[in-house]
């Protein structure tokens, strides 16, 4: 009787530190999964369904509300491996940092019976939070 092993998948794609790192060691052992399981010389649709079971959910998530909003001509060049690895690479790197500011608007109106933490809660009221890119 054969024993039969199992064979843990890599580790989900770290979204967190050096984006670059992070997707040297994912590869490195994705790879090594696929020799394990024997898929290495597999076709391109198996390999990127090994690739999108493996990334983890984060990326899973972006990747999926990324080709939701492409059209069907866009969404056939995700048929090979190397342009899903660049999706992927992609979605996993860091946006560039966005400015929020907070702008007080001065046009609260104040009544003779107002007191200080009613003023405060006004002001609060009255805040908008405004994105720039």
């Amino acid at each position: 009787m054969h024993a039969v092993n199992t064979v843990n998948a890599p580790a989900p794609l770290s979204l967190t530190g050096d984006a670059d790192e992070n997707w040297q060691l994912f590869n490195f052992d994705f790879e090594n999964y696929l020799k394990i399981v024997g898929e290495e010389n597999g076709q391109g649709r198996t390999k990127i369904a090994f690739l999108l079971n493996c990334v983890g959910l984060p990326v899973k998530k972006k990747y999926i509300g990324h080709i939701a909003k492409l059209d069907p001509v866009q969404k056939a060049e995700l048929e090979t491996l190397d342009n899903v690895i660049e999706l992927i690479k992609r979605l996993s790197r860091p946006k560039v940092n966005e400015s929020i500011e907070k702008f007080e608007l001065e046009d609260w109106n104040h009544s003779v019976n107002s007191t200080p933490e009613s003023n405060r809660r006004s002001r609060l009221a009255t805040t908008e939070t405004c994105r720039h890119p």
